[in-house]
């Protein structure tokens, strides 16, 4: 039985996930339509697939490393393990399931550096993309994990005591509280989390900001200006993209973009773009999200409160009682719900 859930719970969606990036690579490795052979060389073509093979293999050695060392960590008995250390600093089980939750993390976070480091210095360095000095990489790693810390302290504090204080009726507050976070943080995200990591200023007038203009005339959309990032310190890659809800949204172009392209491919790029908002596509989904996480919520309440599960993780009776009440190993069980949702945001960037 316990076979069947951990092969469920953790192969079956890796399973998935390998045959997802095969089919995506033998649609990549066809030949161009003879309709774009004029957009494109072929030896350009066999250098975008070559690209894509080595990122999707560096994806794979990860994603099998993280399976294989968590295989081996719940086999040795390492979830009662660090659940015993969480709880020896003597603290509240709110503060022993936060040293354990963030535990389990830091060991994800640190695991992917050395993958994160490859791809960034030796694929991307390979084809010419990359531009990110060793510094810069270290300083966005301090960054992202600060960011998480503190983000992560504040939703996992209210989560677990949601959770001590509801019991089992803790699926709707849980869940509201959620998308109120999740709402918050796209607004805000604009003006106070982006700028962490790039460097915003307002578009320059000039031919670009022109033809961005008068496409905005025939195409009205709410629009709080149009932004430059600096994204060509990190890398030569080109992309735009909107950011933020009412007042606070953006249009955020990289600057290698208005460096490679003239003024109508760059209203064609921005054309695109709004073309999510005419669909509804970021509001759609937002709701399919929430959907999931309702969904997973409503499940890890149901849960929670079930010795069989801690028993799959090796937790003995004695331990159970405060992580039963915490709830904090089932959190970490969403990657069916990852599946769906990336899935349904492949077919919105085709609709758009």
């Amino acid at each position: 039985m316990y076979s069947l859930i951990f092969f469920i719970l953790f192969i079956g969606p890796f399973i998935i996930e390998r045959i997802a990036d095969l089919l995506h690579l033998k649609q990549a490795a066809l030949p161009l339509p003879e309709a774009l052979d004029s957009l494109q060389k072929p030896d350009d073509h066999d250098k975008a697939f070559q690209y894509a093979s080595l990122r999707t293999r560096n994806t794979w050695f990860s994603e099998s490393t993280h399976l294989v060392l968590f295989t081996v960590f719940w086999a040795l008995g390492g979830f009662p393990y660090l659940a015993t250390f969480a709880e020896s600093f003597g603290t509240s089980p709110m503060i022993a399931g936060l040293i354990f939750t963030f535990s389990l993390l830091l060991l994800q976070f640190i695991l992917g550096i050395p993958f994160s480091y490859y791809s960034t210095f030796v694929i991307e360095e390979k084809f010419g993309f990359n531009r990110t000095t060793k510094k810069l990489f270290v300083q966005d790693l301090f960054k992202a994990l600060l960011l998480s810390v503190i983000l992560g302290v504040l939703v996992l504090s209210a989560a677990y005591w949601l959770l001590g204080k509801m019991g089992e009726n803790a699926a709707i507050p849980l869940f509201s509280m959620y998308a109120a976070f999740q709402i918050i943080v796209l607004f805000i995200a604009p003006v106070l989390i982006l700028p962490l990591f790039l460097k915003l200023t307002p578009l320059d007038d000039g031919d670009a900001k022109t033809a961005i203009e008068a496409y905005r005339a025939k195409h009205p959309f709410k629009l709080n200006g149009v932004w430059v990032c600096d994204a060509s310190k990190r890398s030569a890659k080109s992309n735009a993209f909107f950011t933020g809800f009412g007042k606070f949204r953006r249009l955020v172009l990289f600057d290698t973009l208005l460096k490679s392209q003239n003024p109508s491919e760059l209203t064609a790029i921005v054309a695109h773009e709004a073309g999510h908002f005419v669909k509804n596509h970021i509001i759609r989904g937002i709701v399919m999200g929430f959907v999931i996480t309702f969904v997973f919520l409503f499940g890890t309440v149901a849960i929670v409160h079930s010795s069989f599960l801690y028993r799959f993780f090796g937790f003995t009776e004695w331990m159970m009682e405060s992580h039963l009440q915490q709830g904090d190993v089932p959190w970490r069980l969403h990657a069916p719900g990852e599946n769906v949702g990336d899935l349904c945001e492949r077919q919105v960037a085709k609709t758009a």
